[in-house]
Formats: structure tokens, C-alpha cells, sequence
């Protein structure tokens, strides 16, 4: 199919609103998640925010007020972000550049939408390169240092169980991170093959990724490779975000038929705030 016939396509046009709906569906429940669980202590700003973003998100599902409502959604998330800087989660920033992409591009516009699904699709290679060229220079990969620091958390350390012996496990998961504990090394073979697999893998799916020929196969790759950093980190809103960036690189638009079960998903994560499902630890 030919760039202007690709642009032209009802299924590129439902594939962006349907990604459109999801993105303000994840801000929508960030926010109120937020208020939930900060719920004994509330301000003026974590009170009203979910309410307008949802005011907003709701809005942006018409056609006529789709772009003007991804920029309030994108001056309440930057305000946010101003508000706690540096505080605010990598992911946060990434939401507000994506409303500001769909604000300033129009899906009803075959050029845009064009520009609106391969923008989307570059800042999702730029940002697993980067990912990894960050864990690359800093080091903290190589004997798994990052990961042995982490393993102090319940959520990570239910993950490396299989990974390491029961006293280096449990060695790890004492250190509090305070001044003179350590070493934050576990000398395993398999542990530390994971580790460096990480940024290996974020730097060679990344180029793989924007490659048709190779596409299919990296989509599969990057996924896995998603669903294993958030099944210990937990933080499931940034999941959310990149599961629905990844979507874009299928040339239908299966994610329109995810609303749904993401929906239910979301829901979900609000009833487990709430205490009306069981506790499960996520940000």
C-alpha cells in the first residue's frame, strides 16, 4: 500500500482514534488513582485535576473537540509536572508530549494522521534506544548492581526468586539502601545474563522496530521484553502507555477492539485502590 492510500485508510483513522481513547483513558485513571490514594491528604490541584482531565477525556472522543481537549489534557499533565518537578514520573512526561502531538496533528487529515502514527511510532524506537544506551553508560547493568538494589523491593524480589539462591536472595532483600550496606552484586551467571540482556535487547529491538521487514518480529520482542521489566517494577500506568504506543505498529486496528478489556483493566486498578479488590502493589 502506497504512503498516500496508507494515510487515506479508514483502519489508520480508527487505529488513531482508538489510540487516542486509550492514552486519555490511562490519564483519566492515573489521576484518579492519584486522589485515591492520597485521599487523607488532598489539595485543591489532586482534587480537581481528575475531574477536569475526565471532563476533558470525555470531550476528546467527539471529532470536533478531540484536539482542543488532548491540549487541556496536556496543560493539566504538564501543570502536574510543574507542580512536582523533579518529582514526576518519566512516563508523565511522556503522556504529555503524546497530547501534545495529538493536539497539534488532525487524524482527519490523511497527511496528518501519517504524521500523527509514525511520530508516535519514532518517539517509541527513540525511547527504548535511549533506554538502553542509558543503562549502557552507566554501568550499573553490567554485574547487575541496579538489579541487585532493587531486589530490596517485595515486587522485584518475587521475580529473581527463580533467578537466585534462597541466601543471596534473601542477602539482598535486608539491605535497605542506607550508606555502607552492599556489596549490590549477586555473583550468579543466569542473574547477571539478565541483566545485561536488558539494555541489549532495548538497543537492538529499537532500529528493528521502525524496519517493516523486521517488524512483526521486534513488536513481539519489545512486548515480551515490557511484560517482564513492569511483571517486577509494577508500574503499570507506564505499561499501559507503551503497550498502547506499540499497538500502533500493527497496520489494523485490533487496539479499537482493546478498549474494552483495557478498560476493564483500568477499572480494575481503581477498585484495587479503592480496597474493593484485592491489594496489588503498582504506581
Amino acid at each position: 500500500m502506497s504512503r498516500t492510500r496508507d494515510g487515506d485508510s479508514q483502519a489508520l483513522r480508527s487505529q488513531l482514534h482508538a489510540f487516542q481513547s486509550i492514552l486519555a483513558l490511562v490519564i483519566m485513571t492515573e489521576y484518579w488513582s492519584r486522589l485515591i490514594q492520597h485521599w487523607h491528604e488532598p489539595d485543591t490541584f489532586l482534587v480537581v485535576s481528575p475531574v477536569v482531565i475526565t471532563g476533558l477525556g470525555v470531550t476528546s472522543l467527539t471529532e470536533r473537540w478531540r484536539r482542543p481537549a488532548f491540549l487541556g489534557i496536556a496543560l493539566v499533565v504538564g501543570s502536574f509536572l510543574a507542580i512536582v518537578f523533579p518529582g514526576g514520573g518519566n512516563h508523565e512526561y511522556l503522556e504529555f508530549l503524546l497530547c501534545l502531538v495529538c493536539a497539534g496533528l488532525d487524524c482527519e487529515v490523511p497527511e496528518e494522521r501519517l504524521l500523527l502514527r509514525d511520530s508516535v511510532r519514532w518517539m517509541t524506537g527513540v525511547i527504548l534506544f535511549w533506554a538502553g544506551v542509558q543503562k549502557l553508560v552507566h554501568g550499573f547493568y553490567f554485574n547487575g548492581e541496579y538489579l541487585a538494589y532493587s531486589v530490596s523491593r517485595e515486587t522485584y524480589a518475587s521475580v529473581f526468586s527463580w533467578l537466585l539462591p534462597a541466601g543471596e536472595l534473601a542477602r539482598l532483600a535486608a539491605l535497605d539502601g542506607s550508606a555502607g550496606t552492599g556489596p549490590y552484586v549477586a555473583r550468579d551467571w543466569l542473574f547477571s545474563l539478565v541483566s545485561n540482556l536488558t539494555y541489549i535487547l532495548e538497543i537492538a529491538l529499537a532500529p528493528l522496530l521502525l524496519l517493516r521487514v523486521t517488524r512483526r518480529v521486534a513488536l513481539v520482542g519489545v512486548f515480551l521484553l515490557l511484560l517482564g521489566i513492569e511483571s517486577a517494577a509494577r508500574e503499570m500506568f507506564f505499561f499501559f502507555v507503551q503497550f498502547n504506543m506499540l499497538l500502533l505498529f500493527l497496520d489494523g486496528d485490533l487496539n479499537r477492539r482493546l478498549i474494552g478489556p483495557i478498560a476493564v483493566l483500568l477499572a480494575s486498578m481503581l477498585l484495587v485502590r479503592m480496597g474493593v479488590l484485592p491489594e496489588v502493589t503498582f504506581t
